[in-house]
């Protein structure tokens, strides 16, 4: 008997480093996970996608998304749907992960990625998730040649101040995902320059006082008129220095859309 023991003890590391199934029905919560899986699998592989996966301002791939199933918020629909996968952001609803792992399913909570390094980790994370790696490295290859082609086209010209600007005067300053894009394409970050960390407000008065070459607005933020929006229109904005609007779709998310907007910052204002 103590012998078998031991034969059986000798074999569980065996057994715990056999490989996962591949998960053939997977389920995004998220809208940065809903656009990778799009990139990554088939869509008879998809069993689900979050409710903004075919918002076009939103989603860098919102065209391939119509036809597949989005969440309306009910755990039951999920479980109809037997994934043997499901993908969530640090936002979605505690009680419907917490809901989802009791009844035994395999749920990946993701914190979304604010930097390019962070970026290109995600990609690699979720295609392993999805049994995906070979497509994972080529995305990333991919967004790397991108991202270093607008690194090399930016160097040809001075770097500029430029101030990306947000409903109620937020800008994103130093250890955020646009941050790094604006000094990877050759722009030194105001916010940054004025000590925001994450997210902080930018006055009017500093930003035309200080004249950046350059103010970038979120195009989704120009699309209403709410009182937050205003101060986006204030004629001061665009009586004293060159704007220019960036597709929110290319940047909301970390994904290799990233590479779009690094090209849209560095061309020529």
């Amino acid at each position: 008997m103590t012998r078998l023991l031991f034969l059986l003890l000798l074999c569980l590391p065996l057994a715990g480093r056999a490989d996962a199934p591949t998960p053939q029905r997977v389920v995004s919560l998220n809208l940065c996970t809903d656009q990778l899986l799009l990139m990554l699998l088939p869509r008879e592989r998809i069993a689900m996608l979050s409710q903004l996966a075919t918002d076009r301002s939103l989603s860098w791939v919102a065209g391939q998304a119509g036809g597949i199933a989005r969440f309306d918020g009910s755990v039951e629909r999920i479980v109809q749907l037997e994934p043997g996968l499901i993908l969530a952001g640090t936002l979605a609803s505690r009680d419907s992960i917490d809901a989802l792992q009791r009844l035994g399913y395999p749920v990946h909570t993701i914190a979304m990625p604010e930097t390019i390094a962070d970026t290109l980790a995600f990609i690699e994370q979720v295609a392993a998730l999805v049994g995906e790696p070979a497509a994972g490295r080529a995305l990333i290859d991919r967004t790397t040649h991108r991202l270093e082609a607008a690194r090399s086209a930016s160097r040809t010209r001075t770097p500029g101040l430029a101030l990306i600007y947000l409903p109620n005067g937020l800008s994103p300053g130093a250890g955020t995902l646009k941050d790094e894009l604006l000094a990877l394409t050759g722009w030194r970050n105001l916010a940054r320059e004025r000590g925001v960390e994450g997210y902080g407000s930018i006055a009017l008065e500093d930003l035309v006082l200080h004249r950046p070459q350059l103010v970038i607005f979120d195009a989704v933020d120009l699309e209403h008129t709410s009182m937050a929006q205003q101060l986006l229109r204030h004629p001061a904005l665009r009586r004293h220095v060159a704007t220019r609007t960036i597709p929110t779709a290319t940047w909301i998310c970390g994904g290799p859309q990233i590479a779009e907007a690094a090209e849209a910052l560095a061309s020529d204002p």
